[in-house]
């Protein structure tokens, strides 16, 4: 009887047996189920996106006539008093033809001119001083029907808002005057000598953190004087 060679038999086992080796290492590798992930980036995370501070949210009508606080005269908004003086005189000089000089003009206290090229009264040129010469800083407290404006020197100026009957101020240093409301405006008038006014407002900026004080002379020869203050609110520290 011819027997067979075991040969190719152990041959076709041995390649069955490493093909199911390599079958079983490629099932354990094999990556679990989803997304495949890559490698990790090297780049550096993005910086977080800067959020800018919201403005401050406008006043309401009634915080609007709330001046009170400590402010300080913010020299660069406001107005130039002897620049706004010299326009005007430029713009009187122009329309007359280059003349009228200071006749009839608004003089700058302690040498100026009023109105017919008669000089200021003293009481004048007390009450136009504060348009001239601003206050540096503002204390303002306020109470039902009343404004007190007061500086670091002393100086105080009540405006009343209830329609009482204002005796005329004889103390510089101490002026009352009538005061009333035109919206979130607070508007007082004075009457000066020759038939001028000086007319004085203070706002509020809609964020409340500025207060406007504008002076308006009015000599009735249709060249009106208008200077603004413009004042920052003091922050008050905490104790």
């Amino acid at each position: 009887m011819k027997q067979h060679s075991s040969w190719p038999f152990l041959l076709r086992n041995g390649v069955l047996a490493s093909a199911l080796l390599l079958l079983s290492a490629a099932a354990y590798g094999q990556a679990p189920p989803g997304p495949i992930q890559g490698p990790p980036s090297r780049d550096p995370a993005p910086a977080p996106v800067a959020t800018k501070a919201k403005p401050a949210a406008p006043r309401t009508p009634r915080e609007l006539r709330d001046f009170s606080g400590a402010w300080r005269l913010n020299h660069d908004d406001s107005d130039d008093p002897r620049q706004k003086q010299d326009e005007e005189q430029r713009s009187r000089q122009r329309d007359s033809g280059g003349f009228g000089g200071r006749r009839g003009g608004i003089g700058y206290p302690g040498g100026g001119y009023g109105g017919g090229g008669r000089r200021d009264s003293d009481d004048d040129r007390e009450r136009l001083r504060p348009a001239f010469n601003p206050w540096e800083s503002l204390n303002v407290t306020q109470k039902e029907g009343e404004l007190d404006l007061s500086d670091d020197s002393g100086a105080k100026q009540t405006f009343f808002t209830d329609g009482r009957k204002v005796e005329k101020s004889k103390d510089p240093t101490n002026v009352q005057n009538p005061a009333k409301w035109d919206v979130n405006r607070l508007t007082t008038e004075e009457k000066l000598s020759n038939g001028r006014k000086l007319i004085r407002t203070y706002e509020l900026s809609p964020e409340g953190d500025q207060l406007f004080e504008t002076f308006k002379i009015d000599n009735r020869s249709g060249y009106p004087l208008s200077i603004r203050y413009v004042y920052d609110t003091v922050p008050q520290t905490k104790p």
